[in-house]
Parts: C-alpha cells; sequence; structure tokens
C-alpha cells in the first residue's frame, strides 16, 4: 500500500483515534470518511453474527422440515450478493 492512498490515511486516522493521540486538522470529507468507515465495520459485524446465528439455528433445528424452512427464509434475506 502506498504510504499516501486514502486508504492508509484513513487507517492512520482511526489508529490515532482508538490510540488517543490528538488529531491533526480535518476536514469535514475526513471526518465522514472515518464515520463511513466506523459504519462499514459494524454492519460488517453484525452481518457475520447474524450469519453465525442462522448457520447455528439450521443447525440446531429438530426436523427436516424446519430446517428447510430456515434455510428458505435465510435465502429470501440475502440482499447483496459478494
Amino acid at each position: 500500500m502506498c504510504p499516501n492512498s486514502p486508504d492508509n490515511h484513513v487507517l492512520l486516522r482511526a489508529a490515532r483515534c482508538i490510540l488517543g493521540l490528538p488529531a491533526d486538522k480535518t476536514s469535514k470529507r475526513e471526518v465522514q470518511t472515518e464515520m463511513n468507515f466506523a459504519a462499514k465495520l459494524r454492519a460488517r459485524r453484525a452481518e457475520a453474527r447474524n450469519r453465525k446465528a442462522v448457520a447455528r439455528a439450521i443447525d440446531m433445528a429438530t426436523t427436516p422440515s424446519m430446517r428447510h424452512e430456515l434455510m428458505a427464509i435465510a435465502q429470501a434475506q440475502v440482499t447483496t450478493l459478494r
């Protein structure tokens, strides 16, 4: 990664925030980028938790019909393909 790339810049700002170091002068755009970055992280973690919970529920289903029903519900709720 290039030292001046935008991704590296966001990571450095996030690290400064986590470590409690004083922030440099920030523009509104930079603050928005940091907020978007944090929101994306939270959304990704929530999505992973939901996937694990659904997988656990499917594994623990007592009957095959319950398992198929849970799988159908999970497939219907998928909004994006990666």
